[in-house]
């Protein structure tokens, strides 16, 4: 029984963790990124998140019409897309590369779940006052404990670099000549062994135009990460991701995107008097991307069978090339239905 005082009462009769959860979800996410993702950013993420369940719990609030159980069903919502990579994650980690943690049994377990906690919501007669109360103090003293982490790192002095005491201690010269700097990165390119013995693709041509002008190709190259935004991420910050950023997880991604968007390279290029110009799929201060090509973007290529697709669809168009390369006439055809289009 819980003890009736003005507080309690507050806290039992008020859906507060409607409103705390996306609080504690953003707070938690940017004390573990601390200096890597914007305050403003974080901040309007909270509110993006808070009007997202006062809407889900409007509609819920025309199908169950009491208060509490709308906002607790929003709230289950909002709690499983936060945590359902951690979910998927941790299934995987238990039972690698089993049924359980693929989408097609998670997906239809979760939605039978979450039907029972819609139907036992909406059947339920008595109060759910104790249940509102808990959640309500759980999720307050999750963000209190939170923000001491914050503030205690917010107080410790942080450690530079040896880039960025490289910047500090830079004296420029400004008669000194600065040769233009290009920085070519293919993603998903296989390579040249790997073009000519799969794909049965001489890329001969593209490498000799590089050397020609004067590129240096890393022949035989590898990486030390099975994503691109990580391997950016370490190379435009001249230092190793820690191991666990090697898995590739969405949050790990977000902060390899943080990293790239801070890159201490491009700082110290600055800051040498460089212009700095940004033509890749990753935003830049004041730089944004130039476009979004992939075929498929990074978070779904989570599957072998993702990735056969995208395989798949890259030797598609190795074979349309091959095929407008042999046919002259087709490739005559061709232009002349677009050149109308052009024209108009």
């Amino acid at each position: 029984m819980l003890k009736k005082g003005p507080v309690s009462h507050f806290a039992t009769t008020t859906p507060l963790f409607l409103f705390l959860l996306p609080v504690f979800f953003v707070l938690h996410e940017f004390t573990g990124n601390y200096s890597s993702v914007p305050a403003t950013d974080a901040v309007l993420l909270v509110f993006l998140y808070i009007g997202s369940g006062l809407l889900i719990a409007g509609f819920g609030w025309l199908f169950y019409r009491h208060l509490i159980k709308a906002c607790l069903a929003a709230f289950f919502l909002l709690a499983y897309h936060f945590f359902f990579g951690s979910i998927q994650d941790t299934l995987k980690s238990l039972f690698s590369q089993a049924f359980i943690s693929q989408y097609r049994f998670i997906l239809p377990v979760s939605f039978f779940i979450f039907l029972a906690i819609l139907t036992w919501l909406k059947k339920r007669k008595k109060p759910l006052l104790t249940l509102t109360y808990y959640l309500n103090i759980l999720l307050l003293i999750f963000i209190v404990f939170d923000a001491g982490r914050l503030v205690a790192k917010m107080a410790r002095p942080k450690k530079d670099t040896p880039l960025e005491l490289a910047i500090k201690n830079f004296t420029g010269c400004d008669t000194c000549s600065k040769p233009d700097i290009y920085f070519i990165l293919l993603d998903q390119y296989a390579g040249h062994t790997a073009l000519k013995e799969v794909f049965n693709f001489d890329n001969t041509r593209f490498e000799n135009e590089l050397n020609r002008r004067g590129f240096h190709i890393a022949n035989n190259s590898s990486s030390n990460y099975n994503l691109t935004p990580f391997s950016m991420a370490s190379a435009l910050n001249m230092e190793y991701l820690s191991p666990e950023m090697g898995v590739k997880k969405h949050l790990n991604v977000g902060y390899s995107y943080q990293m790239i968007r801070n890159s201490q390279v491009v700082k110290f290029l600055t800051a040498c008097g460089y212009r700095f110009y940004n033509h890749s799929v990753f935003d830049f201060p004041g730089q944004p991307a130039h476009e979004y090509g992939a075929f498929l973007p990074y978070g779904i290529l989570n599957s072998d069978k993702a990735i056969n697709m995208n395989i798949a669809i890259m030797r598609a168009f190795v074979e349309v090339r091959k095929a407008l390369l042999r046919h002259t006439g087709l490739r005559q055809q061709l232009k002349q239905i677009q050149e109308p289009a052009y024209r108009a």
